[in-house]
C-alpha cells in the first residue's frame, strides 16, 4: 500500500483529505491512547478502494487455490462443461484480478475503480475479487485482515498531519 501511494501522489492526497473528514480522536488532543472508532473508518469509501486495489494487483498469495470436483457426477465451471468427476482443478487470483474483461487496464494501480461509477462494472469487479478465495473456502479471517490493513494507514497519515 505504502509502495502504491508513494508512487501515486494524486490518490495520496485523495486519501489524506478523506482520513480528514472525520471526526478523529488522535488530531488535537493530549490523548494519544483514543484511537478513531471502527465504524467511522468503515464509512470511507475510498480508503476501502485503495485496500481493496492493494489486495487485487498485491495480493500475498499468487498459489493456486485447489478444489478436486465431485466425485459421482460431471461438473461445470464456467463455459466448460461436463468436466470429469475427481480431478484437481484450480484457480489463481492473479490470473483473475488481470482479467481485461472485468478490470478495464489491469496492469494499472486505480483505486477508484472500486467506487460507484469508477469502472464500467463494478458488481463484476466485486464478483471477480478473488483476494480471500471464495465459496466454502473463502478466508474466514478476511473481515479481521482488511481491517487491520485498514488501520496502519490510517492512523499513519492522520496522526502525521
Amino acid at each position: 500500500m505504502l509502495y502504491e501511494l508513494s508512487r501515486n501522489q494524486d490518490v495520496q492526497s485523495d486519501l489524506i483529505a478523506e482520513l480528514h473528514s472525520f471526526d478523529n480522536p488522535l488530531r488535537n488532543t493530549d490523548n494519544s491512547t483514543h484511537i478513531p472508532d471502527s465504524q467511522a473508518l468503515e464509512r470511507l469509501p475510498f480508503l476501502g478502494a485503495v485496500v481493496k486495489e492493494c489486495l487485487r494487483l498485491r495480493n500475498t498469495s499468487p498459489n493456486a487455490d485447489p478444489r478436486v470436483t465431485p466425485n459421482n457426477s460431471p461438473s461445470r465451471i464456467g463455459n466448460l462443461s461436463n468436466v470429469p468427476s475427481a480431478p484437481r482443478v484450480c484457480s489463481y487470483g492473479w490470473c483473475l484480478h488481470r482479467n481485461p474483461d472485468v478490470y478495464a487496464d489491469p496492469l494499472d494501480w486505480d483505486p477508484k475503480r472500486w467506487l460507484e461509477g469508477g469502472c464500467d462494472d463494478t458488481a463484476a469487479a466485486k464478483k471477480w475479487f478473488f483476494a480471500f478465495g471464495a465459496g466454502s473456502r473463502n478466508c474466514i479471517g478476511q473481515h479481521i485482515a482488511v481491517e487491520c490493513k485498514i488501520w496502519p494507514a490510517s492512523l499513519s497519515y492522520v496522526a502525521s498531519c
